[in-house]
């Protein structure tokens, strides 16, 4: 055990034997029934984190695991190390069902609104965008995700079921590539056939 740690675990049982009359108490005391022994624990689970005053507690094992082992601690973890979590169901003495998906999915579950909306925001001062890499990586940075999930979702959004439509636009002598809305591409598609006729 490192001297900053053994100091940590020191002072926050001294802190806890000063407050309780010289006994040591769970600081969960109140949330049931306290088992095994009493022992330092770091309220952020940060074991780097050695602010005895402000990070430290008592608690029992019992308690001890049952705060390190709750779902909220878990998806938090793996969120912050951008891991995914299975599906599963954990249902509370209260009857509540909290239902998690994996961390992608929860991604995917903020990012693909985050995304459109903001390309509907940028198609409302021009009717077309061209679709390049500097998209992709603004729409990826937007919605916190990966460019090749990014690349999927505006296949899905430019198929014949999607919002959005893919056309080839001849800028300055240039075919380039262009995101649009669809009633977008339907004016460029009847302004082009008509161009053509002349």
């Amino acid at each position: 055990m490192s001297k900053a740690r053994d100091n940590f675990r020191k002072e926050v049982l001294e802190h806890n034997r000063a407050k309780n009359n010289g006994e040591l108490v769970c600081a969960h005391k109140e949330k049931g029934n306290c088992k095994g022994k009493l022992i330092a624990d770091h309220i952020d689970n940060n074991s780097d984190n050695n602010d005895s005053d402000n990070n430290g507690q008592v608690l029992c094992m019992s308690h001890n695991k049952k705060k390190n082992n709750s779902p909220s601690r878990i998806i938090t973890y793996l969120r912050k190390k951008e891991l995914s979590l299975p599906i599963y169901t954990y249902t509370r003495k209260k009857r509540e069902t909290l239902i998690v998906g994996s961390v992608g999915m929860q991604k995917n579950v903020t990012g693909y609104p985050a995304v459109f909306d903001w390309l509907r925001d940028k198609l409302k001062s021009t009717p077309a965008i061209e679709y390049n890499d500097k998209l992709i990586n603004s729409a990826s940075k937007i919605g916190k995700v990966r460019q090749s999930t990014v690349r999927g979702w505006f296949e899905t959004e430019t198929s014949d079921e999607g919002e959005f439509a893919l056309r080839d636009v001849t800028i300055k002598g240039e075919k380039v590539e262009c995101i649009m809305t669809k009633q977008d591409a339907l004016d460029f598609d009847f302004d082009s056939q008509r161009s053509e006729r002349k």
